[in-house]
């Protein structure tokens, strides 16, 4: 069990990394397109880039990031090219967790706050600063997720496995009323067994608590978003 929890931890810390750049491609979440010293441009693998970044480098892949989000090329990134970054984003976050990405309007009001000038486009460092603020919600979305399916849902099966070993009776009185006579030899022993108890629990708590955990995060998260009254003209402008 500490492994599998060590694993996991591992594994959702490296995806922390892989979060920052999955959105550095509009067209390939794999590769990030790189412009050499001699002015040529080649696509390099997103792992690569992972493993040369470090504090001093968060800087050029931010600006790399911005030039590749910039689809028109006017030095600015509008609502429409972020809202278009936090879908790929999101796209990597699925393949961990089945996550929903936020709604456009949770969108819109979190780039109307990064614009501080008021200008309905983003420069670098209000670029630079969006993306901090979804990165951070995007991983505390996914790290309350996990915690909940591989701990909560594992634990709390547990108890109910344990609960009901003392009913197995009762439950075989109720599989012989529900199932025909002719496959109660090949029903009951795996109806009664604990590793199906145990398998059946683990999958609808995964289920339910994973969901309950997302509705919960997501409305403590929308309790941070700004007051969409503070920028009614704005919202009209840019959406």
């Amino acid at each position: 069990m500490t492994s599998i929890m060590g694993t996991g931890f591992c594994r959702l810390s490296c995806l922390f990394c892989f979060i920052c750049c999955s959105l550095a491609t509009r067209h390939d979440c794999s590769t990030l397109r790189v412009t050499e010293s001699n002015g040529q441009q080649r696509h390099r693998p997103l792992s690569i880039t992972i493993v040369q970044m470090n504090k001093s480098g968060i800087t050029k892949f931010v600006d790399r990031l911005f030039d590749e989000t910039d689809t028109n090329n006017d030095g600015t990134i509008s609502f429409d090219e972020a809202y278009v970054g936090f879908l790929l984003l999101y796209i990597q976050l699925n393949r961990q967790a089945p996550i929903p990405p936020p709604s456009r309007k949770t969108a819109l009001l979190l780039f109307l706050q990064a614009d501080i000038d008021n200008s309905n486009v983003l420069n670098r460092d209000q670029y630079r600063l969006l993306l901090q603020k979804m990165v951070r919600r995007a991983f505390f979305r996914l790290s309350s997720h996990k915690l909940v399916t591989w701990v909560g849902a594992p634990l709390l099966a547990e108890v109910i496995v344990r609960s009901l070993a003392s009913k197995k009776e009762g439950i075989e009185r109720v599989v012989r009323f529900v199932v025909p006579v002719n496959f109660h030899d090949a029903v009951i022993p795996i109806v009664t067994s604990t590793a199906f108890h145990r398998a059946l629990c683990v999958v609808i708590l995964v289920v339910t608590l994973g969901n309950i955990c997302l509705g919960c995060v997501n409305c403590l998260l929308d309790l941070s978003l700004p007051d969409p009254h503070s920028f009614p003209r704005r919202l009209e402008g840019v959406q």
